[in-house]
């Protein structure tokens, strides 16, 4: 699986529509009564940018693989007790 474009920090705008048609909502446009749209919003981006719809399916039928690391820090280890 690819992205189809890379985005970077120096243009920070530049998902600005992208978000707008996906359902986010901005500061003009709330009120007190509308209701949060953020969950439905970041998965449709997510689909804009990645081209992969995420599915009640995919994530059921999907097996997921985490792990963690601690990160090395020069000197942390010395490699002449190894």
């Amino acid at each position: 699986m690819s992205v189809r474009r890379s985005y970077t920090r120096t243009t920070p705008d530049e998902l600005l529509d992208a978000m707008h048609h996906s359902g986010f909502q901005f500061w003009d446009e709330t009120s007190g009564t509308a209701e949060p749209l953020a969950t439905g919003a970041a998965f449709a981006l997510a689909e804009h940018l990645t081209g992969v719809r995420i599915t009640p399916e995919l994530l059921r039928d999907t097996t997921f693989v985490c792990g963690s690391a601690t990160p090395f820090h020069r000197g942390s280890i010395d490699l002449a007790e190894l």
